[in-house]
């Protein structure tokens, strides 16, 4: 009499069940992971360039021995940013996102901003010689963090910290 064989050929249920959840949590986590670097390069180049528009402030004044001003604000959801002489109208502003495209994805932080706030915008203001206007007694700064996010360490800013207008980025706690 001849035996059966019966040959098993492929994975069970649970072996399968086991694999897609293994590879569900592994996905989420690097998910949070990708969104967690991506804040952290939009916050960076946020910075980067907020601080790129005061150095073009200062470097306007120096050039032309005019007083210069940078401006942020939040308008229609987005941070933006202007550089101009002092002199200029504020209707005639030029304003430009900060990020392009990522400006409704951070936010400035009024209670951590020492910027005065000057009709909507935080201002200021550099000298003919490239020193900040007497009128903001360093240091100043101006803060921004990741929309929604509340956390201390999330924050990013950008402080002008001597009179001669040296400029310097914080992050975190060091940015209260």
């Amino acid at each position: 009499m001849a035996r059966l064989r019966l040959t098993q050929q492929g994975f069970t249920l649970i072996e399968i069940l086991v694999v897609v959840l293994i590879i569900g949590l592994l996905g989420s986590l690097a998910g949070v992971s990708w969104f967690s670097l991506l804040n952290e390069q939009r916050m960076r180049s946020g910075v980067n360039e907020a601080m790129s528009a005061m150095r073009l402030a200062q470097a306007g004044a120096r050039r032309e021995n005019l007083r210069w001003t940078v401006a942020f604000r939040t308008h229609d959801n987005q941070v933006q940013w202007t550089v101009n002489r002092a002199t200029m109208p504020v209707t005639q502003w030029q304003w430009q996102n900060l990020l392009e495209n990522d400006a409704d994805k951070i936010e400035i932080v009024p209670s951590q901003t020492t910027l005065p706030l000057i009709d909507g915008s935080y201002r200021l203001t550099y000298e003919f010689n490239g020193r900040v206007a007497i009128t903001h007694t360093p240091p100043q700064q101006i803060t921004f963090r990741p929309k929604g996010n509340t956390a201390v360490g999330s924050q990013r800013c950008v402080q002008v910290v001597t009179l001669l207008g040296t400029i310097r980025s914080r992050r975190g706690a060091d940015c209260s």
